[in-house]
Formats: structure tokens, sequence, C-alpha cells
């Protein structure tokens, strides 16, 4: 959560229950030594044995890093917001009898015709070294120019800067490894049912959409089939994707992965808060494992935007994958500029 000032009440270590403790003698925690504490301290939870949620203290000589880990299986980026704000006193949530909609036979018919099948799994083997962890994190900002550029196109062609970047990453893996045929995901919040939105849980699910390289349609109408594609995706995202998998599994087909990455965009949350009546400075949330091999992250600010990918470092290194998002970054200016221009050009 954060790291809070000392005052001369009890600690913030004293008001929680904690597993455990860590003292340090360095005196003021930074944001960035917050964050290599952060990643030192969380370790992969085991999936059998609840709580899926812990929680440590580490005191410094004026500040206390309070450090909270969920699993992604219960907790989703809604989830995070309603954490924070009972923690901080803004608000205190009851726990309504909410849950997910039941996906309709229609809904799966539907995705089963759009995924027959697995699609071929991409050729992209682009690690060259054994990695020391495996989640690798790549970020760039992108320039107020190239922010102006895709905004104009994004409203000419009636889309949205997502869809943009989806549409470059599903154009750059092509490049990569020559497949005609890109799957991506979609995270998608499925809190439709009364009273879901205070409830925390894991509501979001990962709508697949297909996405065809023609190299001869025009940059315009690449759009186009993207938009369409990712808009069917979400009138049947009520459909889980395991649902869906284990659906494709049982007509015969082939086993094998329906998604070659995920795209994600998130607003980055103000780094001020008040914990407990307390000052603090918001540090994460932080990803220690990759969730997906491939992931091409969009972080949003007021007037900013931030590229990145997190890659699973036994498929990307460091090195290949802070290419690739130079690249991508690339892709966009061209997609940016000339929508009457071949994919092949």
């Amino acid at each position: 959560i954060g790291l809070t000032q000392r005052t001369a009440e009890p600690s913030v270590a004293d008001r929680f229950t904690v597993q455990h403790a860590i003292h340090t003698q360095d005196g003021l925690l930074t944001v960035r030594a917050s964050e290599v504490i952060l990643r030192d301290w969380a370790t992969p939870f085991a999936l059998d044995e609840a709580p899926l949620l812990r929680a440590s203290v580490v005191s410094g000589t004026d500040q206390d890093l309070v450090m909270f880990d969920a699993h992604h299986a219960v907790f989703d980026g809604r989830s995070l917001e309603l954490f924070a704000d009972e923690l901080a006193g803004i608000a205190h949530y009851h726990d309504p009898e909410a849950a997910p909609t039941a996906p309709s036979e229609e809904g799966l018919a539907e995705r089963l015709r759009a995924f027959p099948r697995f699609p071929a799994p991409l050729d992209l083997q682009l690690a060259w070294e054994e990695p020391d962890a495996r989640l690798g994190v790549q970020q760039v900002p992108l320039t107020q120019d190239l922010l102006a550029a895709m905004r104009a196109r994004c409203i000419e062609s009636s889309t949205t800067e997502y869809l943009l970047v989806a549409a470059a990453s599903a154009l750059l893996l092509q490049r990569y490894t020559l497949q005609d045929d890109i799957v991506l995901g979609t995270p998608v919040d499925t809190r439709h049912s009364v009273g879901a939105d205070e409830t925390i849980g894991m509501w979001v699910n990962t709508a697949p959409f297909p996405i065809r390289i023609d190299e001869d349609a025009t940059v315009a109408q690449f759009l186009e089939d993207t938009k369409r594609e990712w808009t069917a995706a979400l009138e049947h995202a009520d459909v889980p994707l395991p649902l869906l998998t284990s659906a494709i599994r049982a007509s015969g087909a082939k086993s094998g992965q329906l998604i070659h990455a995920v795209v994600t965009q998130t607003n980055v949350a103000a780094p001020q808060q008040q914990i407990l009546g307390l000052n603090a400075t918001r540090v994460g949330p932080l990803t220690v494992e990759p969730k997906v091999d491939l992931e091409v992250t969009i972080q949003r600010s007021a007037d900013a935007l931030q590229l990145g990918i997190e890659h699973n470092r036994d498929l990307v290194d460091d090195a290949s994958a802070s290419i690739m998002l130079d690249q991508l970054r690339e892709v966009l200016v061209q997609l940016s500029r000339a929508p009457l221009n071949t994919l092949i050009s």
C-alpha cells in the first residue's frame, strides 16, 4: 500500500495483524527502496492454502512500509481500489450477495464458431540466456507528438488508443513470426450483477479476439476489422476463458493455447493517500511473476501514456523485449500517419 509517516501515535505496525515485521536501520524508506523490498518479500502463493492474501510491515526510523500481497485469482484492479479505500476509511463496504452472471449457451456457441480450434502457437523464441527471474518488464513513455497523432487517428477511425495499440501489437507479432492469424486477449470487467461493484474478488475475464493480418488491406480497414472483432469479444465477455478452452478441447480440437498475448490498460492512481489518518505514498501495485508469456501494457495518467511489455524471460529476454518495445512504438507511428497505406508498405 505504501509508506506512512511515523507520528507520536502507535505505529501502523501496531494497528495491523501481520505475519511478521522486518526492522531496518536505514532510516528513510524511499519509494525505490520500497519496491525492492516488496519484490524480495512477495513470494508465490500455495494455491491450495487459504487465504491468498498476506500482510507485513517494514519499520524504518521515521516511516513504516505497510505491505499487502494478493493473488490475482482473488483480487482484480477494482478489488484493490475497494481494499485501499476501506483501509483508508474512505468507505465501508458490506458483503453483498453478488455472483458472476452465468454465460448463455448462445454466447458459448458463438465463441465456438469464432474459435473452432486453437490457433497455431507463436514461433517466438527470443531468450538467449538463462534468466535469474521469470518476469521481465520494459516500459517507455510515448511522446506528446505521437500521442497527438494517435488521438487524431482514433478520432478519424472512430476507435480508441487501446485498439490502436492492440492492432499494432498484432502486426508486430506477425512480422516476427510470419503468422497471419494472431489472437489477443482483452481483460473485461464482468461486474454486472447487483452489488458486484462493491465486492472484492476476481471479476475480470480475459476475452479472446482474433486479428487477421492481410498485408493488402489498408490501415483504415485493418483498424476497422480489429474493432469489429474486439466488439464481438465484448458482447460475449461473460463466457469464461476456461469454459471456452474446455469446450474447444471437448470438440476434438488438438490441445493448445487460445491467446498469444494480452493487451491491458490501467490508470495510474494518485500516489498520495491517507492510511488510518496518516500520510501515505502509494507504492505499486507490482507484479512479481508473469501472468502470461507476453503482455502489452498501457499505463495512462492525466496527461501521459506509457507503453510497456511484461514478458516471460524463458521466452523473451530483456534485450529482445526492449527492441520489440521500440519497434512497437514505430508501428504505432506508422499506423497513425497514413490510413490509405497498405499494411505491406
